[in-house]
């Protein structure tokens, strides 16, 4: 069996922040890029057009690094929206630093916004790094994964262009001039709280845009002659998003049965196995969330661990116990090629564990931060407990049951059809 759009080594995935890995941080990366392969942590069109952006507007202002320019159009886009929408608290995943606006309604200047005091400490930037890259993403930039480093292909200058040749004002300036003004000092701050710059530099693109098709040219991208690793993966599973519409997201089953049908047979495996790898992960954080919660409402420092064996945990556990064997098995349907060491040591100390207050530990052996273990059967409040993380904010069973049953093939689809239409 033959799996020639994955990543095979794992070193060869750069890192990204993961919260609460359990000791499977590598599996998660590994995993994400077999389900999805070379779309880093894009959601969709202008996450990607704001870094190339930067870059082209790096040559007009060399003094500037690219990651500082990237962060203050960033910001500056992010607060446009926010000023204008002040009511809305829901933006879709695509709008960060809404509380550092309001602690600083009055900071519109580059000089400001391109700090992470004015912003977020953790940008899109950051996230699209992999997703700009030819060695393993979508082929808009050259030169490595260290972003200041890159330079922008032909793929990168087209969709540079796209963004910053959009004329806006009432004269027609196009965006490129008016942020170059801007990041000079020399555009006042209230002149770019302007509705028209605004909608050119905002998250969502408009229908038949042309980063929309630059971005979309680049997933459909089937480079069958080159050794760009992922793009044959990527091509049949737009081709399968794009055959089952994309006006409401599709389920699972009927994504694996068009690439079943395309001759993809081995591509659908594997991306099983990732499903059942993203399920089992958020079984995981899920138990160790609800133990968390269980000590919080009780007023519980330590307890043995047998204490909290019961009602939510029990549940939490029993899906956990679930997810696990629906990982085996998906593993052995792809004949053992497509797994990580990381994740089948969880399923084996899942399978190990023959109580609840077993499995229970052999989790929170794996956290450390957020519960610790005292000795072999007993639990404390790690250093990163906190009763803010609610487990409402996590995925649950029903989640895996519906639609797309992944979130990376969620942000797949998502970044599709965001570059078709608002």
């Amino acid at each position: 069996m033959d799996f020639p759009w994955i990543i095979p080594a794992t070193d060869d995935i750069s890192a990204q922040r993961v919260t609460l890995t359990l000791g499977m941080g590598t599996a998660y990366r590994y995993f994400r890029e077999v389900a999805f392969p070379g779309i880093g942590g894009a959601q969709f069109v202008r996450h990607c057009s704001w870094g190339v952006a930067a870059h082209a507007l790096h040559d007009e202002i060399p003094a500037l690094a690219p990651s500082r320019i990237a962060h203050g159009i960033e910001a500056l886009a992010c607060k446009l929206v926010v000023h204008s929408d002040r009511d809305r608290d829901d933006y879709d995943g695509r709008i960060r630093g809404t509380r550092a606006f309001e602690k600083s309604p009055e900071a519109w200047s580059f000089r400001e916004l391109s700090q992470p005091r004015y912003y977020v400490h953790i940008t899109f930037r950051q996230s699209v790094v992999t997703a700009l890259s030819s060695d393993l993403g979508l082929g808009f930039a050259e030169g490595g994964r260290r972003f200041n480093a890159m330079t922008l292909t032909r793929h990168g200058q087209d969709l540079a262009a796209a963004f910053l040749n959009q004329k806006v004002g009432q004269g027609g300036t196009p965006l490129r001039k008016v942020l170059i003004r801007w990041m000079s000092g020399s555009e006042a701050d209230g002149a770019i709280r302007n509705a028209s710059i605004r909608n050119a530099m905002e998250p969502w693109i408009g229908k038949g845009q042309e980063e929309g098709q630059v971005m979309r040219d680049r997933l459909f991208a089937d480079s069958r002659s080159t050794s760009i690793y992922g793009t044959r993966g990527r091509f049949h599973l737009m081709e399968a998003f794009q055959e089952l519409g994309l006006d409401e997201e599709p389920r699972l089953s009927a994504v694996l049965e068009s690439l079943r049908a395309r001759d993809r047979a081995t591509q659908a495996l594997a991306i099983a196995v990732a499903v059942a790898f993203e399920a089992l992960f958020a079984a995981a954080q899920r138990l160790v969330h609800v133990a968390a919660e269980v000590l919080e409402k009780r007023d519980i420092v330590v307890c043995p661990a047998e204490t909290i064996a019961n009602g939510p945990v029990q549940v939490a556990g029993e899906q956990l116990r679930t997810r696990a064997r629906n990982y085996v098995t998906a593993v052995e349907q792809a004949d053992g090629k497509v797994r990580h060491a990381e994740a089948d040591a969880c399923a084996q100390d899942v399978e190990a564990s023959t109580s609840l207050a077993e499995l229970v530990m052999s989790v929170v052996r794996r956290d450390g931060q957020i519960l610790e273990r005292v000795d072999h059967a007993t639990i404390r409040r790690g250093s990163l407990f906190s009763s803010k993380k609610s487990t409402a904010d996590l995925p649950d069973a029903a989640e895996h049951r519906t639609g797309l049953s992944s979130p990376r093939l969620r942000q797949a689809f998502r970044l599709l059809v965001s570059c078709h239409a608002r």
